[in-house]
């Protein structure tokens, strides 16, 4: 599919390196995507986004959309597709406590855990 993309488009560079898309995001005005997490991260970053799936985010007025999602019949605000996503439908676990957290608690333990890794891997060199 992407090969198909790139022969009808010169400007499309897919992205295959590991990369903070936030770096991204300040090179570009809008971003295009099919299904991609990413295009929400754009939206959350303030950048245009057109959809050629249908994600999550897509079809609540936030996105130019190509296919149609005529379940999602109403306007939303980023911030309630975030708490949609993100807090009323996930759950969080903590393996150290062995028992579901909220999203806060989940970010605490994934910012204590890169600490460590990061002290670990300058230790060892």
């Amino acid at each position: 599919m992407l090969e198909r993309f790139q022969e009808k488009y010169d400007n499309l560079h897919p992205v295959r390196i590991d990369i903070n898309p936030f770096a991204l995001f300040d090179l570009v005005d809008e971003v295009y995507v099919a299904t991609s997490g990413m295009g929400f991260e754009a939206l959350m970053a303030g950048k245009a986004v057109r959809c050629y799936g249908a994600p999550f985010y897509s079809g609540w007025g936030l996105t130019t959309d190509i296919i149609p999602t005529p379940r999602r019949n109403h306007q939303s605000s980023i911030e309630d597709v975030f708490y949609r996503a993100y807090i009323q439908s996930s759950v969080y676990y903590n393996p150290d406590l062995a028992s579901r957290v909220e999203l806060e608690d989940f970010i605490d333990y994934i910012e204590n855990a890169r600490a460590a890794a990061f002290r670990s891997k300058e230790t060892s060199r």
